[in-house]
């Protein structure tokens, strides 16, 4: 069962589609923002990869924490398109901002977040809540969703709650504040195994606390996508950074947008990976990168188109 890995540049973001005979999974989805997307040529919405490649049916699609540059543009393409299971681990429904002025990124977040749980009821799409390790099983290979510990997520869920309650710009903002800074923490982290070996992990931006109870699992992937965009804080002294990556992506805008990667993040990479990708950077005019795998998992070689 051959495996093909995109990975779409979405500028800041993640936005992941993984092929498996013809089967599509995809990991957050990019940015809603098209004046964002479209500022640089070589970015590509996801929209226009599913056009390109006449996906109208996804298996499984991911949410790993809604930050508006991972989740802006799901909640659009899932009314246009047939998505069988949502996997998500946190849930607003209802939220509606009582001004659009500040706090813009975490704000446009949390309404996108609003918006998708209101098209996953209406359109009756099964969504499942990770709330711990939980594995979708694709025969022989496994998709394995990596949960931060509960106390990072129920508060952030309790803020969100309260969010939708509140009827003063003064407490949302105040609330907004306390969520954007708590809500990478609520990260999932997304690792492709074949059978018990590590093939593929997308590090979206799990904290680095969570991956020791984990190493045991995550062992060594073939290909790895770094946490938050190549910011050394989620990278040093980690498990990640004991380890010796093969490929290793980092998907941040290449104008340096909150000064990511980070230097010592790239400095720290000489020697430690066989191939070093700075998507963005290094596009050799091509808007995403795919990998190839053989039917063990083993990368067969990368382009990009």
């Amino acid at each position: 069962m051959p495996l093909k890995i995109d990975i779409i540049n979405p500028g800041y973001g993640l936005s992941v589609v993984i092929c498996l005979e013809n089967k599509h999974y995809i990991i957050d989805g990019g940015s809603g923002d098209e004046e964002y997307m479209n500022s640089v040529p070589h970015r590509m919405e996801l929209s226009h990869y599913l056009n390109k490649h006449n996906i109208d049916e996804v298996e499984g699609w991911i949410i790993t924490h809604p930050h508006e540059d991972h989740i802006g543009a799901a909640a659009t393409l899932m009314e246009d398109i047939r998505v069988k299971t949502v996997y998500m681990n946190t849930f607003l429904e209802g939220y509606a901002p009582k001004e659009v002025a500040g706090f813009g990124s975490i704000r446009q977040g949390m309404v996108d977040l609003s918006r998708l749980c209101s098209v996953l009821q209406a359109n009756n799409i099964p969504h499942h809540i990770v709330k711990d390790l939980h594995t979708i099983v694709l025969g022989d290979w496994f998709l394995h969703l990596l949960t931060p510990h509960e106390s990072k997520v129920e508060p952030i869920q309790l803020l969100m709650n309260k969010l939708v309650q509140t009827q003063s710009s003064e407490s949302e903002n105040s609330l907004l504040d306390q969520i954007d800074k708590g809500l990478n923490g609520t990260s999932l982290a997304v690792l492709l195994c074949k059978g018990e070996d590590s093939v593929a992990l997308f590090g979206a931006d799990a904290s680095p606390d969570m991956w020791p109870s984990y190493a045991s699992l995550i062992k060594t992937p073939h290909l790895v996508t770094a946490p938050h965009h190549g910011d050394i804080r989620y990278y040093k002294d980690s498990y990640l950074e004991s380890i010796m990556i093969p490929h290793l992506v980092v998907i941040a805008d290449s104008l340096g947008t909150f000064g990511f990667p980070s230097p010592d993040f790239l400095k720290a990479q000489k020697g430690r990976c066989k191939e070093f990708t700075f998507l963005e950077h290094d596009h050799n005019t091509g808007c995403l990168l795919r990998y190839n795998f053989d039917d063990q998992g083993v990368v067969l070689g990368k382009e990009f188109l």
